[in-house]
């Protein structure tokens, strides 16, 4: 498949105009990787946002011991990486490889930055396919922790429903020292 098939094709770019389309497949470097060809390693500066166009890319984590890596999920075909990290200005917290032969498109930081600039409702649709995405990655994170945390545990999981609130006892120490609370 190529970039602009994908991104005619694709439902999280359905909502952007056939100059959307023709303007990100110009702007995008499209290219063809081998199995095992590593897009970033961990700890390494963010310079480039991806989007996979065909075949599959492994995100795993390195641990601070001799235990290698740890593979938490596999992207296919539409999905978007290297967000994370571009985007707050950070260091990769995890690495990206090729998972078999993949074709990927990439997006330099300069042009993800001037995308933002342009008159059309193409950034604030991307935007918005990124802010989807980052929603399904941390719904399968707090996923994979709460299994880690209760597995073999007969504990009942409690939903989180926001900030952990502080006891009355609490919130008297507070005001006594000059620190006024309020719940939401």
């Amino acid at each position: 498949m190529r970039l602009i098939e994908l991104l005619e094709t694709a439902p999280n770019f359905a909502g952007l105009s056939r100059a959307d389309v023709e303007a990100l497949d110009r702007i995008m470097m499209e290219k063809d990787y081998p199995d095992g060809h590593e897009f970033f390693k961990q700890g390494n500066p963010a310079e480039t946002i991806y989007l996979i166009v065909d075949g599959e890319v492994a995100v795993t984590q390195r641990h601070s011991d001799d235990r290698g890596h740890t593979e938490l999920k596999r992207m296919g075909s539409g999905e978007i990486f290297g967000e994370w990290a571009l985007i707050d200005h950070t260091r990769r917290r995890a690495c990206c490889t090729a998972a078999g032969p993949v074709r990927v498109a990439s997006l330099p930081r300069s042009a993800f930055e001037l995308l933002y600039t342009a008159n059309s409702p193409m950034p604030h649709h991307f935007l918005h396919i990124i802010a989807r995405q980052l929603a399904r990655d941390l719904r399968s994170l707090v996923g994979t922790l709460r299994s880690a945390i209760f597995e073999g545990s007969n504990a009942p999981l409690r939903p989180y429903d926001g900030p952990e609130r502080r006891s009355d006892r609490d919130r008297r120490k507070g005001e006594r020292r000059g620190i006024v609370t309020t719940d939401r």
